[in-house]
């Protein structure tokens, strides 16, 4: 694709989605379903996670194989048929690098001391149930997967196992590279999700948890409590569900130190040092005792908020079971992302204002200056992690069509109008799409 086309793709509808609403609307009911499930009883807080996590994946895997037939995508890599017999060497083989890639990992949670915070501890005991069977499970799917493949040395789990094995003639560094920078972001961000999610489903299992909903804030508490437990169930399924079958590989992770930096820093445990020792606001006075006073404008500012929280977990849905930081999936290009490119970033950073109130000098002028600059920097760090996004996701034409259809339409396609330096600016990439996935355009500002 030249230029010039992608200048006509202006006027034309943005491409289509590479999940559509009916993935995100299967997925909501299974939520409903398992958040009731997960909440019932006195269930160990492992048990409440893999309860809400199975029962909202079920519907949205089903959904994808019967209906959409995902596994029929070019780019799935794969056949609905088999197209040669299958080698139990080369099984064997990526067996060998999928075992050593959990050896690494389990190694690293072992080693590193922030692992024993009690954060992680669902996410362990959860594996520990759950290792035999995805051992076994693991096996089948390689083995079944092996036939069907279009290109079987084309994976990283390949490469991996023959570098392991002393095949090094073999291995491609570049699918080494992805399949470590994949592996990483999985057990990064696997058992932070999970440890959230935990502490949700046992926030809002507890007994009594509604005695006190004539109160507006502790109506509000359990709706915000509510919707982020939404974003967390269908962010850790989607570190899970990384299936060729459903067209839900990792297609690319992010290559630059840059875009690896600025998204950490909004984890932990960079987050609490950025976050709390920089760029903090003051606990003591927020929208609550702002308009203590004023009830009215109090459940109006706070419904408000909740309403925007909503929006943010509403575009985590959009992705179905494609969502993880870091990494291309496939471009989402309905809902939410019909109006912006970024609209949990953007929902984010406006629930943060809306919350804090750093503008409203109750504190004094000198507070309430302190406390917009370290708002203003943490919504930079999300402007850079959206800037960084958008660079790794330009490498896909799929998305150039996109960013620059959204540029044309978007609601927010005034700031670039006004700020030509924030205009997203496609330029042609020489030579072409190697094993890594080289771009055909990359963004400059």
């Amino acid at each position: 694709m030249q230029l010039d086309q992608c200048q006509a793709v202006r006027a034309s509808g943005p491409p289509r989605s590479c999940c559509g609403y009916s993935i995100g609307l299967v997925g909501l009911m299974g939520f409903a379903a398992g958040l009731c499930a997960a909440t019932s009883g006195t269930l160990p807080t492992a048990v409440r996670v893999l309860a809400l996590v199975s029962i909202t994946a079920a519907p949205m895997v089903v959904w994808a194989l019967w209906v959409d037939q995902t596994y029929m995508r070019d780019s799935a890599g794969l056949t609905s048929r088999p197209i040669r017999p299958r080698d139990i060497g080369r099984v064997y083989i990526k067996l060998v690098g999928l075992a050593a890639t959990g050896g690494i990992m389990a190694a690293a949670y072992w080693l590193f001391p922030i692992y024993r915070d009690p954060l992680y501890h669902t996410f362990f005991e959860l594996a520990w149930i759950l290792l035999p069977s995805i051992a076994a499970l693991t096996i089948l799917y390689v083995y079944w997967l092996d036939s069907r493949l279009l290109e079987p040395k084309d994976d990283g789990s390949w490469h991996f196992g023959c570098l392991v094995v002393g095949r090094w003639s073999e291995v491609d560094t570049n699918k080494v590279r992805q399949h470590v920078l994949a592996w990483t972001i999985k057990g990064f961000f696997l058992p932070i999700m999970v440890g959230w999610l935990g502490q949700n489903l046992d926030w809002l299992a507890r007994p009594g948890l509604f005695a006190g909903t004539h109160n507006f804030l502790a109506l509000a508490d359990i709706a915000k409590t509510a919707i982020f437990t939404v974003d967390l169930g269908f962010a850790a399924l989607g570190y899970v569900l990384t299936l060729r079958i459903i067209d839900g590989q990792i297609r690319s992770p992010e290559p630059t130190l840059l875009g690896w930096s600025i998204a950490l820093i909004c984890y932990p445990p960079i987050n609490d040092l950025i976050f709390t020792d920089y760029l903090t606001w003051s606990d003591d006075y927020q929208w609550q005792s702002w308009l203590a006073a004023q009830p009215t404008m109090l459940v109006i500012w706070g419904s408000i908020i909740v309403f925007i929280e909503f929006l943010f977990a509403l575009a985590t849905v959009s992705f179905g079971y494609r969502f993880s930081n870091l990494t291309h999936r496939g471009i989402v290009t309905h809902g939410l992302y019909r109006l912006t490119k970024h609209p949990a970033y953007v929902t984010k950073c406006l629930s943060f204002w809306m919350m804090a109130i750093p503008f409203i000098p109750a504190q004094g002028w000198d507070e309430a200056a302190r406390q917009s600059l370290a708002l203003a920097g943490i919504s930079l760090i999300y402007w850079l992690r959206a800037r960084t996004e958008e660079r790794h996701l330009s490498r896909d034409p799929v998305y150039v069509e996109y960013a620059l259809w959204i540029e044309k339409n978007g609601i927010f396609r005034w700031v670039g109008q006004a700020i030509p330096l924030l205009r997203y600016r496609p330029s042609v990439h020489i030579g072409p799409i190697d094993d890594v996935g080289k771009p055909d355009f990359v963004m400059t500002a």
